[in-house]
């Protein structure tokens, strides 16, 4: 998260969304105390959390000053299409928490298996909720929604052709080059046609499906 409150806005990182990026291209306009950076344990909550992906209940818990500014000012947050959000955060859980597996050195169809084995047997909503090492799994509304309220006033798509950084500098009233998020390369042909894997990420993010479907502007990334 980017907090600047000498130019009033508020940039919500939203895992797995090209946030990383932008965070460098706007990181020089970030002047509150904390870093929200890097995990922490929490005695509020009693564990540990990323706290470069908070979501709106821990910043609503943590900083109400800051969850406060979301309801003002402008504010920020990047989605993207559940699918391949969800094959970008398994590729992530085992390159940061996983080294020793190499996963980028598997034969497509092994990694396909360890992918599989671990989305079914592992990836649990209580893991999600709890462990900061799964916070890249969390529900995309987790960033945008408190209930059914949304609190995040621009919420921007990734994909589709569109320009997400340029649209987020244009929003936040900003003029940086910066960097442009662009497609990963992974290989990820054979994930997104899964048909377990698409299980389990229809199962995990409906409620992302509802959310994104109803807003004319995102539905072009379903």
């Amino acid at each position: 998260m980017i907090v600047s409150e000498r130019s009033g806005f508020v940039f919500v990182h939203n895992p797995k969304c090209g946030g990383s990026v932008f965070r460098r291209a706007i990181e020089a306009e970030h002047d509150h105390p904390e870093t929200f950076w890097n995990p922490r344990t929490t005695a509020y909550f009693g564990i540990t959390l990323d706290y470069a992906h908070l979501r709106l209940w821990e910043i609503q818990a943590l900083y109400p000053d800051v969850f406060e500014r979301l309801g003002q000012g402008r504010t920020v947050v990047f989605v993207r299409n559940p699918l391949d959000r969800f094959v970008s955060a398994l590729y992530h859980h085992f390159r940061a928490y996983r080294p020793f597996v190499g996963i980028d050195a598997l034969p497509g169809q092994e990694r396909l298996a360890l992918f599989r084995r671990f989305a079914r047997d592992e990836l649990t909503m209580a893991r999600i909720l709890t462990d900061y090492r799964y916070v890249h799994f969390s529900p995309q509304n987790w960033f945008c929604l408190l209930g059914s309220r949304q609190v995040v006033g621009t919420v921007i798509p990734m994909g589709a052709g569109l320009n997400p950084m340029a649209a987020a500098r244009d929003e936040l009233g900003l003029d940086l080059p910066g960097e442009e998020w662009h497609e990963p390369g992974d290989d990820r042909a054979d994930l997104l046609a899964d048909a377990l894997l698409r299980h389990i990420a229809g199962r995990l993010y409906a409620e992302d499906r509802t959310f994104l479907g109803g807003m004319p502007h995102l539905r072009a990334i379903l």
